[in-house]
């Protein structure tokens, strides 16, 4: 009996069994490693899509703002000729042989 379980542990090979599970035991760190630092760019990644999302908000905004603007300057140059033909119009009157 005692030949039997001999050779079954020599045909299991369980001298190399302690290797195998100090490898194992790094492999797990490393992985326990890895997803901790997924886990911190995971929470980036949200930060940044946060960032995004209120830059996305912000030139919404802007959009808007120049859009209301954009009949602003006509207007202004139209009341500006406005303005200086008035005062062409006073100049002439007040001395209308010039």
């Amino acid at each position: 009996m005692l030949r039997g379980l001999q050779q079954q542990l020599e045909s299991n090979d369980v001298s190399t069994l302690a290797a195998k599970l100090a490898t194992l035991g790094t492999n797990i760190e490393v992985v326990l490693e890895q997803q901790d630092n997924i886990l911190e760019i995971q929470k980036q990644v949200y930060e940044l899509e946060t960032e995004v999302e209120a830059m996305r908000t912000t030139v919404k905004t802007a959009e808007l703002m120049t859009k209301d603007l954009e009949g602003l300057d006509t207007k202004l140059k139209t009341i500006d000729r406005e303005i200086e033909d008035l005062w062409n119009g006073m100049d002439y009157l007040s001395n209308p042989l010039k």
